[in-house]
């Protein structure tokens, strides 16, 4: 194996003759590497038929996965892979967004606490806004200890 990183592992064959043709492992030690490279690291891994689809039926037969194929540059790929590494990240993203935007309102809160105490009647308003900025504090460390 061919290690391009920690997390990417490159399949040591290519055959630019070979693009965009059906791709079947031609060994045990080749299939090992190309499912360690996509299968395992897939989000599909459970559930995917199409590692076994590829033992159960010969590549030319017309049940064979579409894809496990050649990419453009000939090197092995499967075109139905969804890096599990990548799924983590879009979904810390999105907690990012959230946490954001949480603190963005408890900002503008605080601000509006601060505004209120140099202004007139601060007895009546600026309870009611630490309450506030209170449950949106609180509502960030949930999301936060949610995604860590």
């Amino acid at each position: 194996m061919y290690f391009a990183s920690w997390t990417t592992i490159i399949m040591p064959i290519c055959y630019p003759g070979n693009a965009g043709q059906p791709y079947r492992p031609s060994n045990g030690s080749e299939g090992d590497i190309f499912q360690e490279t996509f299968c395992y690291r897939c989000h599909n891994s459970p559930i995917c038929p199409i590692p076994n689809m590829t033992r159960a039926v010969d590549v030319d037969h017309k049940d064979y996965p579409k894809e496990w194929k050649f990419d453009s540059d000939g090197k092995p790929t499967c075109t139905a892979f969804e890096n599990v590494n990548n799924m983590t990240a879009k979904r810390n993203a999105n907690a990012l967004k959230v946490l954001f935007k949480k603190l963005d309102d408890a900002q503008a809160l605080a601000q509006a606490i601060v505004d209120t105490t140099n202004s007139q009647n601060t007895a009546f308003t600026i309870g009611p806004m630490v309450s506030k900025l209170r449950s949106i504090c609180e509502e960030v460390l949930v999301c936060y200890s949610r995604e860590s």
